[in-house]
């Protein structure tokens, strides 16, 4: 949401719209793209856009009936009701960014454009933490960088900034041109090139020249040298200026050498004039590269090597995106180590809001950096989010929130973190909390205040990859056909109820858990959508009830019990769904006591039937007969029931496989499982991290055994690390004795002597700078955890969902 004041009339002419309604004179304060924002303001006006996943117009009367009565839709919207006020164009998108592009050409100040694959965000953080000394700097919050982000960030400039730096990304071919228009950068970053996103370009060289689209004829532009790809394409451009560093070309504008031992680099960045020599605790490759940009830039501007070197000596690395976990006393915890801002806050209030159901939403903010924002103007807009999203209790700490309270009713502020801990230890409970802190020290030390006291090891959940799997199968169905998730074994084991809310958030239209008390447990979370059981003898009918569950029936000594229950209570029509066993030969009834189901569902009124269902066999191999026949039996007796009954019901066959391979089959309804994990097409995005530490680093003599019972001998002297994680958090002890590995800064490391309950022991002979504390990598991509399944004798299901709950979920939305 955009917060801002405009008439109706004013809007409309920026937009190059025509106005349909009764009042153009009327100001709206907001745009709004979601229409299950949680906080609808009379006076937003709410952009219909035309997406992939999803057409905005068709949340235009639910929005009405909220209340809302100003709309931007694109011509082909048949207007509906007369009352509401409409602003007509073309096409919504391009409408929005023509107003932000005109927005944007009312300010000549110097607009830093920021992109490549990797790292736009923090260069964009750490170069508006550097400006900031001098300037007024206006930024883009978080990762706003796509269609919608970049014109939404442009609108925030306004009379009193003085230089902008805006991040711009793409997935696809066709996006930049549109996001270099409306950004029109003076001076412009381009910060590398990868593989993310490759899939939508031939080449990393036509990605190249998509990216640099966002540049023109008046942009310098900043790039690495050593990045050939991006050397060669973009000579062949007419910028303004090149501004090159390398760290081999002397004949770049910037040479620089790097030196690191330890914790420490050592960095010289030499040009024809001077020699900038400085120290950074940052060793990891891709951190010093970004420095680098960051520092390049500030040469560039011409700004004095003192102040630059004051500047960039407190750069610390930030933690991308907002993280959730679960806490203590029935907490829910989500940090948020961004840049402080407006704008970041009122991001994380909206992701607090939409996670916290029946919990009260309590928002920390700690420390921020002196001088950056004026108390009164800043607790002014804090109180208007306080007061929009209704949160319960605002928490400042540090000297800067003293005079909190008279902006804030419902607020406290401590002079320090260690008065708060000792205030409010164990104090909170079955809350949200929202803790905004640009320190990652202090954010953890008071992250942990509320943490569940558990190990260091933790499976990290994106959100955002998550949403992406979820909508790459919705768009290979029809739009009648339904989706039912499966949440079942604790989600494949990352964890039911986050997973659940995300998706009831995106439109999924149905869960399926294994047992009762699966289901239970989301209901008493807030989850609303149907919940199938899958597996219910019919003892816990009575929670059944009670929870809006649906039993799945798949024998007649179950459909028996239900029935007799049923009657007792005096219950007709209870939602049932009724399992055919088409060649599994798993659960199910099979084709020849379809005649006895039939009759005994005829007799009694008791049930109704929501869903007929069967298990394909074979649904991940391609023109398999097997499963061609299973198909056509599922349809012929679908049909038989259907006739025999006199009603019409769902009916799904296919799973996340079977979407993929045959989609003629989808019926009315499809189950997504570890398709939505993403596990099957290449163009599906990994969802999760298992990461955890080296808690300590041990030298081991030649001939020394590692592990229990001798089973690993020491060839050579070695040094190895020890890591807490081992077989009672899933690590299957087939990977011992070298045979499987963890990652460290991206390189293998051999697991050595026996995977123990709860630790493991990794050879780092050939790793260097390896510090107790530095992170270590189980898995981070598809290709670890099949590797794993592999070696384990297993199946990536199996991997999955092994992962002990003790391990510590953290979900990430970017």
């Amino acid at each position: 949401m955009l917060f801002f004041q405009i008439s109706l009339r004013n809007l409309t002419e920026l937009c190059n719209g025509r106005f349909n309604g009764n009042n153009i004179d009327f100001s709206v304060n907001s745009i709004i793209f979601d229409s299950r924002a949680s906080n609808l303001s009379k006076k937003a006006i709410f952009v219909a856009l035309n997406g992939e996943n999803h057409d905005g117009h068709d949340y235009i009367e639910h929005l009405y009936n909220f209340g809302l009565r100003c709309f931007m839709v694109n011509t082909s919207y048949q207007i509906i009701n007369k009352k509401a006020n409409y602003i007509v164009v073309k096409d919504t998108l391009d409408a929005f960014q023509l107003f932000a592009k005109q927005h944007r050409l009312k300010y000549n100040i110097p607009i830093i454009g920021v992109t490549g694959s990797y790292g736009k965000t923090i260069v964009k953080n750490w170069l508006s933490e550097c400006l900031s000394k001098k300037f007024k700097v206006v930024n883009s919050p978080k990762s706003y960088n796509s269609q919608i982000g970049v014109p939404l960030s442009l609108l925030k400039i306004d009379d009193h900034d003085e230089i902008g730096v805006f991040e711009a990304g793409i997935s696809r071919y066709n996006e930049m041109r549109a996001i270099g228009k409306i950004i029109l950068p003076t001076i412009g970053i381009f910060t590398n090139i990868g593989n993310e996103h490759s899939e939508n370009f031939f080449s990393i060289k036509e990605k190249v020249q998509e990216k640099l689209l966002l540049f023109n004829k008046k942009t310098s532009v900043l790039y690495c040298k050593d990045y050939k790809e991006i050397d060669d394409q973009i000579k062949l451009k007419n910028f303004k200026e090149l501004i090159s560093w390398s760290t081999y070309d002397r004949s770049a504008n910037f040479f620089v050498q790097i030196k690191t031992i330890l914790n420490k680099t050592d960095v010289i960045i030499d040009n024809n004039e001077s020699s900038f020599k400085f120290k950074t605790s940052l060793t990891k490759k891709p951190d010093i590269e970004n420095c680098i940009h960051v520092i390049c830039s500030l040469l560039f501007l011409k700004l004095k090597e003192s102040y630059i070197t004051n500047a960039v000596k407190r750069l610390t690395t930030y933690q991308q995106g907002l993280k959730m976990k679960g806490g203590n006393n029935q907490n829910i915890i989500i940090n948020d180590n961004n840049p402080l801002s407006i704008d970041s806050v009122k991001i994380g209030v909206e992701f607090l809001k939409k996670q916290n159901v029946n919990k009260q939403s309590i928002l920390i903010l700690s420390k921020p950096k002196k001088n950056k924002y004026h108390p009164d103007s800043f607790f002014k807009r804090l109180a208007l989010i306080a007061k929009e999203y209704k949160l319960d209790l605002f928490i400042g700490i540090g000297a800067f929130f003293k005079s909190i309270e008279n902006y804030i009713p419902n607020s406290v502020y401590f002079v320090s973190q260690k008065s708060f801990i000792r205030r409010f230890q164990n104090i909170i409970s079955n809350s949200g909390i929202l803790i905004c802190d640009e320190n990652i020290t202090s954010l953890k030390t008071l992250s942990n205040v509320f943490e569940k006291k558990i190990h260091e090891t933790c499976l990290e959940i994106s959100l955002n990859s998550l949403t992406k799997n979820f909508h790459y199968y919705k768009n290979k169905l029809s739009d009648e056909t339904k989706i039912m998730v499966m949440v079942k074994s604790f989600s494949y084991g990352y964890s039911s109820y986050e997973v659940a809310k995300q998706l009831e958030y995106n439109g999924v239209d149905y869960f399926a858990v294994a047992y009762t008390d699966e289901g239970v447990v989301l209901r008493k979370k807030g989850i609303k959508s149907r919940i199938l059981v899958l597996n219910s003898r019919g003892e816990n009918l009575n929670k059944m009830i009670e929870f809006s569950l649906e039993p799945n029936i798949y024998d007649f000594d179950q459909l028996c019990k239900i029935l007799e229950q049923l009657k007792v209570k005096n219950i007709k029509g209870f939602p049932v769904h009724i399992e055919i066993d088409t060649g599994m030969n798993r659960l199910g009834f099979k084709e020849y006591e379809l005649e006895k189901l039939i009759n005994a569902i005829k007799l009694e009124k008791q049930i109704k039937i929501i869903s007929v269902f069967s298990h394909l066999t074979n649904s991940s191999r391609k023109k398999c007969s097997y499963t061609k026949k299973q198909i056509t039996s599922f349809s012929r007796i679908c049909e038989l029931i259907s006739n025999a009954l006199n009603y019409s019901f769902q009916k799904h066959i296919l799973n996340s496989a079977g979407i993929e391979n045959y989609n003629y089959a989808a019926f009315d309804m499809v189950r997504l499982g570890i398709g939505l994990y993403g596990f099957g097409s290449k163009s599906l995005e990994n969802i999760s991290s298992f990461k955890s530490i080296i808690s300590q680093i041990k030298y081991v003599k030649k001939h020394e055994f590692i592990g229990y019972n001798k089973n690993f001998k020491a060839e050579n002297p070695m040094k190895i690390g020890i890591v807490p994680v081992g077989y009672a958090d899933g690590l299957s002890r087939k990977l011992s004795i070298n045979n499987g590995c963890l990652y460290l800064n991206g390189k293998k490391a051999k697991l050595v002597g026996d995977i123990c309950m709860d630790m493991c022991m990794i050879d780092l002979s050939k790793h260097k700078y390896i510090n107790i504390g530095d992170e270590v990598i189980i898995w981070n991509k598809q290709k670890h955890i099949s590797d794993i399944a592999k070696k384990s004798e297993t199946i990536c299901y199996e991997v999955l969902t092994n992962l002990s709950p003790r391990i510590k979920r953290v979900f990430i939305e970017d």
